[in-house]
């Protein structure tokens, strides 16, 4: 996949998450426009490279982002946080162990945003679950999955030690 055709796809997910319609048909210099990146007189060419610009800045959490928005989950701040927390997830649901593919992965909040929303950032306060996982837990419960799965020893019991090793990798 190239860059282009992965920033499309990025820009895709954005738009369907903001409810905005567009055509999957649709040209680069229409997705720019969209996106608000089109200038007038400059060609497809310049379309890819401003969508591809969009999407590392989206990805990277620049403050310089052309989107701006009210909406959490659609902040700068947010996606930087969710792609650190991806990156380091071992690629699959802390709870059930789903791999990506089967379910789409989320980024949880261990203390409800709801709730504690001065936690809404820390990556100490964020786990991944698969799609199924995170909208059973919902906003109920505080159960922090990865002191579950790394506390257990090889007989499945929890240990004194592994519980210190991992909480020692915290902080």
């Amino acid at each position: 996949m190239s860059e282009y055709q992965f920033a499309r796809t990025f820009a895709f997910s954005w738009f369907k998450m903001n409810k905005i319609e567009i055509k999957d048909a649709s040209t680069a210099n229409k997705i720019a426009s969209m996106l608000g990146l089109e200038r007038d007189g400059q060609g497809n060419g310049y379309a890819k490279k401003a969508i591809i610009e969009w999407h590392l800045k989206a990805i990277t959490g620049s403050k310089s982002a052309p989107i701006e928005t009210d909406d959490f989950y659609s902040s700068q701040s947010w996606r930087k946080a969710r792609y650190q927390t991806l990156k380091n997830c071992n690629g699959k649901c802390v709870l059930c162990g789903s791999p990506p593919g089967k379910h789409s992965l989320h980024v949880d909040h261990i203390k409800p945003r709801s709730h504690r929303p001065d936690l809404a950032l820390d990556p100490k306060n964020l786990q991944v679950l698969c799609r199924d996982c995170n909208l059973g837990k919902s906003n109920k419960d505080s159960i922090d999955w990865r002191l579950r799965n790394v506390a257990q020893d090889a007989d499945g019991e929890y240990s004194d030690f592994n519980i210190a090793k991992m909480l020692e990798g915290m902080h």
